[in-house]
């Protein structure tokens, strides 16, 4: 069976794209989350910075390159992290413990991908003591 225009196409998308835009879009759903938690539209953070509500679009998509200087200004016109470094969380989340949690495929798929299981809901597993959510 041929593979299709879209499966050629994820092939050729080296691991480093992969893993940027997924962390682009992670970013982009933190700085979501601190506007509603603050009550704030893109457009509102984009007259923070100084910047078309465009560009800040953009940047939420996930497919803009973010900087550390673009993240680090965003962070600034919310006032809190967006991004922090394992060893940061520890030390913020000290009763917060990173537990791995098996993943299965459904038995008809060959290969597991977060693309198989992008219809799926994240699973509350938790809070922390100063109310973020935990999922997996």
């Amino acid at each position: 069976m041929s593979k299709s225009v879209i499966q050629r196409m994820r092939e050729r998308i080296s691991p480093e794209t992969k893993r940027m835009v997924a962390k682009n879009l992670a970013i982009g759903e933190q700085v979501r989350l601190l506007l509603a938690e603050k009550g704030l539209t893109q457009k509102d953070l984009a007259e923070r910075m100084g910047k078309s509500p465009a560009e800040v679009s953009k940047w939420l998509s996930g497919l803009h390159n973010l900087t550390q200087q673009s993240i680090v200004k965003m962070e600034e016109a919310l006032g809190a992290d967006i991004t922090i470094t394992p060893e940061q969380a520890k030390q913020r989340l000290p009763d917060v413990r990173m537990v791995p949690v098996p993943v299965y495929a459904a038995p008809t798929r060959k290969h597991f991908s977060m693309e198989s299981c992008a219809d799926t809901e994240p699973m509350n597993v938790g809070t922390t003591n100063n109310g973020m959510k935990l999922v997996a």
